[in-house]
């Protein structure tokens, strides 16, 4: 999927947030009534103004043969943030 999608995609968070319990429930969304974790997020733009960036969450879920988005937004919380 990166190999289309670039720079974009990211496939995981960062080590940082990874290690992060707070941030990393942050990332966590409802699917059908199940808790999922979703670290592989599309990204456009860099600034804090969320008029110039965007930040989708999203998650495969194999099962189904779906996406699942978990957010569309402004970017979740980080390290001091």
């Amino acid at each position: 999927m990166s190999s289309k999608l670039g720079a974009i995609h990211s496939a995981r968070e960062s080590d940082t947030v990874s290690s992060n319990k707070e941030l990393m429930r942050h990332r966590q969304f409802d699917v059908e009534g199940v808790p999922t974790e979703m670290s592989k997020h599309l990204k456009i733009g860099v600034a804090d103004d969320p008029t110039r960036t965007i930040r989708v969450h999203f998650e495969i879920m194999q099962e189904s043969k779906k996406v699942a988005i978990g957010h569309c937004g402004v970017h979740l919380p980080l390290p001091g943030r």
